[in-house]
């Protein structure tokens, strides 16, 4: 079983045949504020380099590093590499789209800013939450309508600048709009 926190206040995860593995609330919140820092810092890579590295081949090295890197964990005996090792082609299927997703981030850096790409890919958890809805059924609570309200106006203040003209003066180019397709694949 995999805890986070103690047992009554945190996530629970059980997974047959592992040992109790803990993690403590700091330690998450360490995990989760480092894995947003990387995602993040690919758009800005992405757009540093643009000149310099192809976009497929980015990528693809980004990919293998990330692989190399966690390789050593999913191969332990006795961790939740099992769990990988037996849904295998699901994982993937989840990869490829995933990977796809950062291929045309990538690509639309070539012709927008990464803060464009940035602001844009805030627009993910919404449609995150509204796929939930439609497939899964899960009915939104108030305060997740205040999120996506709030992200929704914090974009909206950021790319106009707090200037209404600037609705009407919007342009996106081809960057943009690519960026606008790749929330429906995957994280980028």
């Amino acid at each position: 079983m995999i805890v986070v926190g103690n047992e009554k206040k945190g996530l629970s995860i059980p997974a047959s045949g592992m040992s109790d593995t803990r993690l403590s609330v700091p330690l998450a919140h360490t995990y989760l504020v480092l894995t947003a820092f990387f995602l993040a810092s690919n758009h800005v890579i992405g757009r540093g380099v643009h000149d310099v590295i192809p976009p497929v081949g980015l990528n693809f090295w980004r990919w293998v590093a990330g692989a190399l890197i966690l390789l050593p964990w999913v191969l332990k005996d006795g961790s939740p590499a099992r769990i990988f090792r037996g849904n295998l082609s699901t994982y993937v299927w989840l990869g490829g789209f995933v990977t796809l997703s950062t291929m045309l981030v990538l690509i639309a850096l070539r012709t927008t800013t990464a803060i464009n790409v940035s602001v844009i890919s805030v627009f993910q958890p919404i449609l995150t939450v509204m796929i939930a809805g439609t497939f899964l059924g899960e009915r939104l609570r108030t305060t997740q309508l205040i999120g996506i309200f709030a992200a929704c106006a914090g974009v909206a203040v950021m790319l106009f600048r707090g200037s209404w003209s600037a609705v009407l003066e919007l342009e996106f180019n081809s960057g943009d709009l690519l960026t606008l397709c790749t929330p429906s694949m995957g994280m980028n």
